[in-house]
């Protein structure tokens, strides 16, 4: 019996494990008698907490929770001391599980990625503690969802992506206004209660005001760092508002002088604090002028550059594209298995070419085999951001020409269908073509030539702005 050398990480997007469906266990890889039961476990200890943060569980949730089941069973056996090679049996079957919900999890990324990145934002916002109902409530939506990947229905993920995103969104949204604004609410309701709106409403206006500038900034810039500067002055207007709310209550009479002295030492402060001010200035104005003498002699030089460093912008801006348009061809590359897919440039265009896709005989279904690969092409189209798409379809000389076109036309429109459903770029800028066998790859003379003969092309054009 062979040591099965398992390798945890990102997988193919929908591989015969998840096309099996998750109410089958999946093919086992046992491990040799000679494999240390302990340091097996340990292993699958490390890959299954990485698997869980990268969302994994919720992902691929019946195939991740019997992947928990195994190891859970695993450790058992090897508490009680039983026999290693049931122990093994245990990390193996677990193994298969995880190895399956991996796979899940990729097909996941490849229809609802927007979900996924919306729940972890959620996350790491603080989401899950602070509003913990309505996040166990969007988990149990996109748990249904995620359920339906493991037997290969796409269907709720296409309907319900939208919903499913802006639920995360909406979590993390109020998460930052609570961690954020909290504190200043909070001041401001205890000033009400202490009686602000009768006692000091110009200062209750003025921070409620504070306090819903801060928040509608948040809520159109929720990710930028200048959010606890509004937070903070917003906490800064409630905490003024309830010194000024209790001081206005305060039993204690003051006497007219009092007053008039109390007025009198702050005006002296605003007044020191104003000489220091015009020295600033003042010191600020000299140094100004210098810079500006300074910027004079620079301008000078500045113009005399401008010149080069336009062309060398220009320079620079084409090689960026041009590079930016290879590193997306050689990603486009490395998606795909030799077995899978040719992938080359022609000009400016990627070239897909699908060896793998397959339709029943002289038909145009999509085989539910095609979405793992499909959907791979889907994840490299996105890439190419506003570009065009043309599927050619292409047949062997079985058939007639007349038959073969109108196949091979079919062919193409079930591909652009397929894209279309998912998103993949706009509907106007996919085209689908057919070629019957006009241009053959290999002779037809053969069952081998015929096979590579029938394939799927799919040829993606980057807009003109970035094509070079």
């Amino acid at each position: 019996m062979m040591l099965f050398n398992y390798k945890v990480g990102a997988v193919a997007a929908a591989t015969i494990l998840v096309l099996m469906g998750c109410s089958h266990t999946p093919p086992l890889r046992e491990y040799a008698d000679t494999a240390s039961p302990s340091e097996e476990i340990q292993k699958l200890d490390t890959d299954m907490s990485a698997a869980d943060q990268n969302q994994v569980g919720i992902l691929s949730p019946v195939n991740y929770a019997e992947a928990q089941s195994s190891m859970k069973d695993a450790k058992s056996d090897l508490d009680q001391q039983k026999d290693s090679a049931k122990t093994l049996h245990e990390v193996a079957k677990a193994r298969a599980y995880l190895q399956q919900a991996l796979s899940v999890a990729d097909l996941a990324h490849a229809n609802i990625d927007d979900v996924i990145i919306a729940r972890k934002q959620a996350i790491v916002a603080g989401s899950p503690k602070r509003f913990d109902k309505e996040f166990a409530a969007a988990d149990k939506n996109l748990s249904g969802v995620t359920k339906s990947l493991e037997k290969n229905d796409l269907s709720p993920a296409t309907k319900d992506r939208s919903s499913l995103q802006n639920q995360y969104l909406v979590l993390e949204l109020n998460t930052i206004k609570a961690t954020n604004l909290q504190d200043a609410r909070g001041l401001i309701d205890q000033s009400i209660a202490e009686g602000a709106k009768s006692s000091a409403p110009r200062s209750l206006a003025i921070a409620e005001k504070s306090y819903k500038d801060a928040e509608a900034y948040i809520t159109a810039n929720r990710h930028n760092s200048e959010v606890k500067i509004h937070a903070d002055d917003a906490l800064a207007s409630a905490n003024h508002l309830l010194k000024i709310t209790r001081a206005s209550k305060s039993d204690k009479k003051i006497s007219a002088e009092e007053l008039a002295l109390q007025m009198e030492s702050e005006q002296g402060l605003v007044s020191t604090q104003q000489s220091e001010l015009e020295k600033k200035d003042s010191e600020l104005n000299r140094k100004n002028s210098e810079i500006l003498k300074r910027d004079s002699v620079i301008q000078g030089k500045d113009n005399e550059l401008n010149g080069a460093a336009l062309a060398l912008q220009v320079t620079s801006e084409k090689a960026a594209a041009k590079k930016d348009l290879d590193q997306k061809y050689e990603s486009a590359r490395a998606e795909f298995k030799e077995s899978e897919a040719e992938v080359y440039k022609q000009g400016d265009d990627l070239v897909i070419r699908l060896k793998t896709i397959e339709f029943p005989k002289a038909k145009a279904n999509l085989r539910a085999s095609n979405f793992s690969l499909l959907a791979k092409v889907e994840k490299i189209i996105k890439s190419f951001s506003g570009c065009s798409v043309v599927i050619e379809g292409h047949t062997d000389s079985v058939g007639g020409k007349e038959a073969n076109e109108k196949l091979s036309v079919a062919r193409a429109e079930a591909v652009r269908e397929y894209f279309i459903a998912n998103q993949a770029t706009a509907a106007g800028k996919i085209t689908a073509i057919g070629y019957d066998y006009q241009k053959p790859l290999t002779s037809n003379k053969t069952s081998v030539g015929r096979a590579e003969n029938r394939r799927v092309d799919v040829r993606i054009q980057p807009e003109p702005a970035t094509s070079l």
